[in-house]
């Protein structure tokens, strides 16, 4: 649907008055929503939906690259109306924008709120990403935000999202009190040939408190399979839609990512994945850490970087899936 809504505004010719605007009208709604998406003379992006005098009127200019007004407007010749004039003030965000109007859409064919909660509640859904920069999402971070998403959909549960750290400061990709979890993706077709960067010294020291684990994700290129970045932020999404806290919170950390959902096309390559395995970080793993220099690091070394071979990993493989009694610890249960 996104790309329909896209191909629509490109479809509408600009209006000669700059204040005026062309649109259409958007379809799939029932008789009762009337939705128009337009552009104006300056050939900005507007999604227009109708409100009655009796909802109170929606007013937001707080979000870079989208403004929210509620005013009288007509469009082409249409009879002039009361509308939520929602525009798209940045031409980098259009993406974003068709992608916000797809779930308002939906939002008014499947529920009953007021087309003024309608639009507050998803144009909150979807505020963390406006503030992220578009187009600067590249193919590594993708690939690692997939692996670590992949971890906490299929092993922790997506309950579990809040022990998802995505801060500067936090030493490793999942933390709480009893363990810790580093995640590792790489395009690998199996072991023997697989590596792991590792890079810094904290990365596989001992957390503060509890255990460290390795998991280890290794996926292939296939057009023929399902598993895309995108598609495992939809999935989480939904585990997460009947708890608007969390949702947010999700979207957050997406955002703090550089993830922006639809804008880059890395986040929508089909991955295989060939194996996943989980380790048990501690008495002689092969690792660098700050106690593997016990007079300090050398003066004038620093930035200190190396390359993890899995093959050496194996004597510390506790699990391939979640499914495993050794993985159990790991599991969250479903929200209430």
């Amino acid at each position: 649907m996104r790309d329909s809504l896209l191909e629509t505004w490109r479809a509408l010719t600009p209006p000669l008055i700059r204040t005026e605007l062309a649109g259409r009208r958007a379809p799939g709604l029932p008789a009762t929503r009337t939705v128009f998406l337009a552009i104006d003379g300056a050939a900005r992006r507007h999604l227009l939906v109708q409100a009655t005098e009796s909802q109170r009127p929606l007013e937001s200019h707080d979000t870079r690259g989208l403004q929210v007004v509620t005013e009288t407007v007509r469009i082409e010749s249409n009879p002039e109306n009361r509308f939520i004039d929602i525009v798209c003030l940045d031409p980098s965000q259009e993406r974003l924008f068709a992608t916000l109007a797809e779930d308002l859409l939906d939002c008014l064919a499947k529920s009953a709120l007021p087309e003024n909660d309608a639009v507050a509640q998803t144009i909150s859904r979807w505020r963390a990403f406006w503030t992220v920069k578009s187009g600067t999402f590249t193919a590594e971070q993708a690939t690692g935000l997939f692996g670590e998403l992949w971890f906490l959909h299929r092993w922790i549960g997506a309950t579990g999202h809040s022990r998802w750290m995505v801060t500067a400061g936090a030493r490793h990709d999942f933390q709480w009190s009893e363990s810790s979890v580093e995640v590792k993706t790489a395009h690998a077709a199996s072991v023997a040939t697989a590596t792991h960067p590792i890079v810094s010294l904290d990365q596989l020291d001992k957390p503060v408190s509890g255990q460290l684990y390795l998991f280890s994700l290794l996926v292939l290129e296939d057009a023929l399979s399902s598993n895309t970045l995108d598609g495992l932020v939809v999935t989480i999404s939904r585990e997460l839609e009947d708890a608007p806290a969390s949702l947010a919170a999700f979207r957050d950390k997406l955002a703090t990512y550089g993830y922006v959902p639809s804008d880059s096309p890395h986040s929508q390559k089909c991955l295989r994945v060939v194996r996943e395995a989980l380790y048990s970080v501690k008495d002689d793993f092969p690792r660098l850490t700050h106690h593997t220099f016990p007079d300090g690091v050398p003066a004038g070394v620093g930035d200190i970087k190396y390359s993890l071979s899995l093959s050496a990993c194996e004597p510390w493989h506790i699990a391939s899936r979640p499914t495993e009694p050794a993985a159990a610890f790991l599991r969250v249960g479903p929200g209430p």
